[in-house]
């Protein structure tokens, strides 16, 4: 089993443009958590190939962007095989004046039957002239599969904010708590702990 840590934290006014290729045989195991932060401008494109069968490919994500930033992410898995599981997870915050993209794919070949595969992209918009674009894609050439792909774009819940208001929590720190308790299930794989605080501060600084 191989686990990759991807992070992006280029100076504000940089610009990082990098790919992630990924091959799995028989029986192997990838998982890879993207942190994408910094930069002005930032593109990765990941692609794992699964050439084995009961291969297994996580991929879990977190982008904050906010002021100008255009931050992007590409990932592709593609199933050559059978009896192989793979997810695919990507949670955006976005505020400023920023651009997110996400695109995922998933491809199943005819050969790759008994594959459970699932991709869930979850965003979070914060100021009204923020953009995101997720797209998740699923495209099935073989039976006998479980798949699943979906995307969610929402602002924060006013509701849930006014609780912790209610409870003596300013507004700013409110949705802060929020914003970490959405970015938790990526947040909390970072083995490092100067780079959750370098996160951590990030997610303060882009809420309103």
């Amino acid at each position: 089993e191989v686990q990759h840590l991807h992070a992006n934290e280029v100076g504000r006014k940089g610009q990082l443009f990098d790919a992630v290729p990924v091959t799995t045989k028989k029986m192997s195991a990838y998982k890879n958590v993207f942190i994408n932060v910094g930069g002005d401008v930032g593109r990765v494109n990941f692609q794992a190939t699964m050439n084995g069968t009961e291969g297994r490919v996580d991929t879990e994500g977190l982008t904050v962007s906010g002021e100008e930033q255009e931050l992007d992410i590409h990932s592709y898995i593609h199933h050559l095989r059978k009896d192989g599981k793979s997810n695919m997870y990507q949670c955006n915050i976005v505020s400023g004046d920023s651009h997110c993209v996400f695109k995922g794919r998933m491809k199943l070949e005819p050969r790759a039957r008994g594959v459970k595969a699932d991709q869930l992209i979850r965003s979070i918009m914060l100021t009204d002239s923020c953009t995101v674009d997720a797209m998740p894609t699923l495209e099935v050439c073989s039976g006998d599969v479980d798949c699943t792909h979906g995307a969610t774009v929402a602002d924060i819940d006013e509701n849930e904010a006014f609780y912790l208001q209610s409870r003596g929590i300013g507004r700013r720190e409110a949705r802060q708590v929020l914003m970490m308790g959405f970015a938790a299930q990526v947040y909390n794989q970072v083995p490092c702990e100067r780079m959750r605080k370098r996160l951590g501060d990030r997610l303060f600084e882009v809420c309103p």
